[in-house]
């Protein structure tokens, strides 16, 4: 005897279609079926029986042979078009022979005889809902197995292309390491990561506790300004990393992280050093280079007083006389925000163009890293001289504007034997810094209008400018290196 919890257990998600003409039978049958199943479509014929086949998500069919309109088998077989390995349960009796032999070739999983059974009905439940479970627990499991597949497959490629990514990068798998790449192994001594994994110190502790930099991963704010490390590696060199944060999917449900650490040691060194000469090179930079300016800066005095003089000799001043009179009179704020609104508009509309050479300047950069040739540098020098022009009409930043024109002056005139591998990098991270303090200039000025002295960053721009021109004239500092050596 089947046991009926076993039976409800196997049937109680599913829905079964039951097709009978004969009310009495019909009824007595559907009150078996409702005790087990999640439900019960009733049809009272073949044609019926079909339309609610294909109108509902049935998991079962029970059909009797001879029904009007569309007998049983002319039915089963149009749901078999539909979905050939649905499992089908027929009410025969023995005299329909002829029914019975086409049955089989049909595919019938049972067949209950009339008059019919309880028990033998159950059992022939029993029978059928349970190769509908093994059914889907045999689907479950091959559709687990292809899913391991995938994932030991996915793990595998992302673990040979991070790999072969020089940037150190490491995997978790929620709090635990799942691989670090070869780059990465490359920082650090056996011993420390053999720590790492072992779970006797996390990736937290490789980190300095210096000021400005994260301490922890749980730190990354995605903000790239902000997201940097420091780190001694295992040759005693001090590096700092820009991290980067990705989720990666290796499996159904779960997600990996992937931590990326993109070596900027040499750029913010570089920054450093250019703050710590400013004052030096401040004075060497007006001394030299820009003495002609004081001297420009006083004719021009002398012409806006003279102008002055003329304006009060007329008895009304134009728009445009107006406007360049009272920039002159303005010269002397320092304040952003009363500077800005000292300019006219088509002055500022020249200035909002400044982002988009800003952004022509950082992808020649790029392309000049990749491709350290004198042409590539030549079309440097070009997009300063686009900024140079605009800069130009401030009257108050001619001493910028001349600064940027030397760069370009000095960019063009570079030649090809001066142009090393050594060289190029150095230069290439100048003009990185040089035009991050042009956008901090427009931006902090023109746009936020946050600063109470216009000129603040005057002297950092002059400055790298001028470290270009020291690159390539061979007048590096001899401690400047021995300070580098900690670093490379």
């Amino acid at each position: 005897m089947v046991n009926l919890k076993e039976i409800r257990e196997l049937t109680k998600d599913l829905i079964v279609l039951y097709a009978e003409d004969q009310p009495e039978a019909r009824i007595n049958i559907e009150n078996i079926l409702k005790k087990f199943f999640k439900e019960v479509i009733i049809a009272e014929n073949g044609e019926e029986g079909l339309a609610n086949f294909k109108k509902h998500q049935i998991d079962v069919v029970i059909t009797d042979i001879r029904m009007p309109k569309m007998d049983g088998l002319e039915m089963i077989a149009e749901i078999k078009k539909i979905d050939i390995d649905i499992p089908i349960i027929i009410t025969t009796a023995f005299s329909e022979v002829e029914y019975f032999m086409k049955s089989i070739e049909l595919g019938i999983d049972k067949y209950i005889i009339k008059p019919i059974d309880k028990n033998v009905t159950l059992n022939a439940l029993y029978s059928v809902a349970k190769h509908i479970n093994d059914s889907k627990k045999v689907k479950e499991y091959e559709e687990k197995m292809l899913q391991e597949k995938i994932n030991k497959f996915t793990a595998s490629t992302l673990e040979g292309i991070t790999n072969a990514y020089p940037n150190p990068s490491i995997l978790f798998d929620g709090e635990k390491i799942k691989f670090i790449n070869t780059a990465f192994r490359e920082i650090f001594n056996s011993d420390l990561l053999n720590s790492l994994f072992l779970g006797d110190i996390t990736i937290d502790n490789l980190f300095e506790q210096r000021e400005g930099f994260i301490k922890s991963l749980n730190d990354l704010s995605g903000d790239i300004r902000k997201d940097r490390i420091s780190l001694q590696t295992k040759d005693e060199k001090r590096k700092i990393y820009l991290v980067i944060k990705r989720t990666v999917d290796l499996s159904e449900n779960k997600r990996n992280t992937l931590y990326t650490f993109n070596d900027i040691t040499l750029s913010e060194y570089q920054k450093v050093k250019i703050k710590s000469y400013v004052n030096t090179l401040e004075k060497y930079v007006f001394n030299l280079k820009y003495k002609l300016q004081k001297d420009k800066i006083e004719t021009k005095k002398v012409e806006v007083i003279e102008k002055q003089q003329k304006v009060k000799e007329k008895k009304k001043l134009n728009d445009r006389e107006e406007i360049l009179l009272r920039r002159e009179h303005n010269k002397s704020i320092t304040n952003a925000t009363e500077y800005v609104e000292s300019l006219d508009s088509d002055i500022l509309n020249d200035i909002n163009e400044l982002a988009e050479i800003e952004n022509n300047i950082d992808e020649d950069i790029y392309i000049f890293e990749d491709d350290k040739s004198l042409a590539n540098l030549q079309k440097i020098a070009i997009q300063f001289t686009f900024y140079a022009s605009v800069i130009t009409n401030l009257f108050e930043f001619e001493g910028l504007s001349y600064g940027v024109k030397s760069l370009v002056s000095l960019l063009e005139n570079v030649k090809e034997e001066d142009l090393n591998e050594k060289n190029a990098k150095k230069v290439a991270i100048f003009l990185k810094t040089i035009r991050e303090d042009l956008t901090n200039w427009r931006v902090s000025i023109f746009e936020q209008k946050s600063v109470p002295d216009i000129h603040y960053l005057d002297s950092s721009m002059l400055s790298s400018i001028l470290q270009v021109e020291v690159i390539f004239s061979q007048k590096e500092v001899d401690s400047q290196e021995d300070e580098l050596d900690i670093f490379f």
